[in-house]
């Protein structure tokens, strides 16, 4: 009985949310779901098997092993939670296309405290009551270039409100243009996020095109060849 009034009440604050809030996420969510656009986050990415794949917050792993099934490409994950780097070790273990930071990227190299909500777990998002752990983060500029300033022809952000922070860095170090592919998810955390959203936006048009977009839920910017026009 109590799984049914969940499920009625959950229809309920849906429509809602649609038909009288008119809630512009929830709408695009609505949008999404009939586009069935979540296979976009696998099946738009012309990857190979010597193909390098960035995973910016991991968290257990399931969408890398998506990936890496589909496409065998070599794959950093980034994963500052402990327990999810625990669970991330034990799934690909032995697995030598797969490497596990125990990190996060950042725009900057610090150490913060993240509140642990499972795939929700946010450096920004601090609530009472809710565990946190002290978490270490690199800034992403200091990782490419200890890693070799390599080709990404994929990375896939999805860091709870700290992807502003890391994009405005990339564009900023102009290091977004060894990226093929940037797959993000950007997120509603303070006043300011739909207008750094749009200055992100703005500049990365100069080097990259959109293939798809869901606001604030996912969207792709593709690096333009030589030939295509700004």
């Amino acid at each position: 009985m109590n799984a049914l009034i969940k499920t009625v009440c959950g229809h309920v604050r849906y429509f809602y949310s649609i038909n009288i809030k008119k809630d512009k996420h929830a709408i695009e969510m609505k949008r999404f779901r009939r586009d069935r656009a979540q296979q976009n986050l696998v099946e738009t990415f012309p990857l190979m098997s010597e193909s390098l794949v960035y995973d910016v917050g991991g968290y257990t792993g399931e969408w890398a092993h998506i990936i890496h099934h589909k496409y065998c490409t070599r794959i950093e994950i980034f994963e500052p939670v402990s327990q999810f780097v625990s669970i991330l070790q034990k799934r690909f273990e032995g697995n030598r296309k797969i490497t596990i930071n125990p990190y996060g990227v950042s725009g900057r190299t610090q150490t913060a405290p993240i509140a642990l909500q499972g795939d929700g777990s946010s450096v920004l998002q601090q609530e009472e009551q809710v565990k946190t752990e002290i978490c270490e983060f690199k800034a992403i500029d200091e990782i490419l270039k200890f890693k070799g300033h390599p080709r990404i022809a994929l990375m896939a952000i999805n860091i709870e409100g700290a992807e502003y922070e890391l994009l405005e860095k990339l564009l900023e170090t102009e290091k977004h243009l060894l990226i093929d592919n940037i797959l993000i998810q950007f997120h509603l955390v303070a006043s300011d996020s739909k207008d750094r959203r749009d200055a992100i936006q703005k500049r990365l048009k100069a080097s990259h095109y959109q293939t798809f977009s869901y606001d604030f839920i996912w969207e792709n910017w593709r690096l333009r060849s030589k030939e295509d026009s700004v």
